[in-house]
């Protein structure tokens, strides 16, 4: 536990996720998961991938899963997921396996469907802290007719927005965090990226 805590913070998630691929890949050694890394990179109903950057350690602690392909092969289906619908179901599937999900897996499940939902705005990365939410934009958002005519009006709806371009050519919008604790912050950023979306 401390030691993967350790290892996720000091290399990130998105380099760890990218470990954790090639060992499954590597332990497995089948046609199916080549398969799939080749279709990971056109993923429909994403239209990006973006990058996750927040405040705590993503990890599935060991004394809840012990077993450590079990482990890696639960992070390999988390992080290519496209659907929050595959959460749920993953939720359940891991009540019915290990029991309830202790506290981190929670955060990971939530940091996992911010993603989604992210990628469905066009977002090449997602900042969330105890301060602020921060959404950087793909430059090929400004080819989406759905963004200016849906998204961009419904984010500009909520108090204290601020709508910049970044390195003069991405746009970032930033919102103010709400919540007490980390399962707030990111319940709060879920609900509002959902909101901007039109699915709430």
């Amino acid at each position: 536990g401390k030691e993967q805590s350790g290892f996720v913070q000091s290399i990130g998630f998105e380099m760890y996720c990218k470990i954790l691929e090639e060992a499954v890949e590597e332990m497995r050694r089948g046609v199916e998961v080549e398969a799939e890394t080749v279709e990971e990179k056109l993923v429909p109903g994403r239209p990006t991938d973006p990058k996750l950057d927040v405040d705590f350690d993503l990890l599935i602690p060991a004394d809840y899963i012990p077993y450590e392909l079990e482990r890696i092969t639960i992070y390999h289906r988390l992080v290519n997921f496209t659907a929050v619908e595959q959460i749920e179901n993953l939720k359940e599937e891991l009540i019915d396996r290990f029991g309830q999900y202790p506290p981190e897996v929670e955060l990971f499940l939530m940091a996992i469907e911010l993603k989604i939902l992210a990628g469905k705005l066009f977002a090449e990365r997602i900042i969330v802290n105890e301060r602020k939410i921060k959404l950087i934009f793909d430059q090929a958002v400004e080819k989406e007719d759905v963004f200016f005519g849906l998204y961009m009006p419904r984010m500009m709806e909520q108090a204290l927005a601020k709508v910049r371009f970044l390195n003069q050519k991405n746009l970032g919008v930033e919102f103010e965090a709400k919540g007490k604790n980390k399962q707030e912050r990111m319940r709060f950023a879920i609900n509002l990226l959902h909101y901007i979306l039109a699915e709430s």
